[in-house]
């Protein structure tokens, strides 16, 4: 059975933007190949993880992988992502940053909250 972060990660391979309905969407974001001639040193182009707490419509995603990978309704894969997403509100309401293997880590910026 996978996760909610796998099936995130798992989309993100594929699509460049998943959106968690309720928490955001997490983009993807290409990154072009670095040359460093002083240190003789390239990187390869690689992706960086963007999250827009602004995009949050349900586009049934994540629902529709969630409940085909694991083999469950869309409804039991709904309440599945309510929970996730309730959980992370919880974390970040206590100040805490929310870990998504693979993908990045999720916190409020105290400092900006109006």
């Amino acid at each position: 059975m996978i996760s909610i972060i796998e099936a995130i990660s798992d989309l993100l391979f594929v699509r460049d933007t998943v959106v968690v309905p309720g928490l955001g969407a997490f983009v993807k974001k290409p990154t072009s190949a670095k040359v460093n001639p002083v240190a003789n040193y390239f990187s390869t182009p690689s992706c960086d993880i963007d999250f827009d707490a602004n995009l949050r419509e349900d586009n049934d995603l994540i629902v529709n992988y969630m409940a085909e990978e694991n083999n469950i309704s869309k409804e039991e894969a709904k309440k599945q992502l309510v929970m996730f997403v309730s959980e992370c509100f919880s974390k970040l309401k206590q100040k805490k940053k929310v870990e998504l293997e693979h993908i990045g880590i999720l916190s409020y910026d105290w400092d900006n909250i109006s």
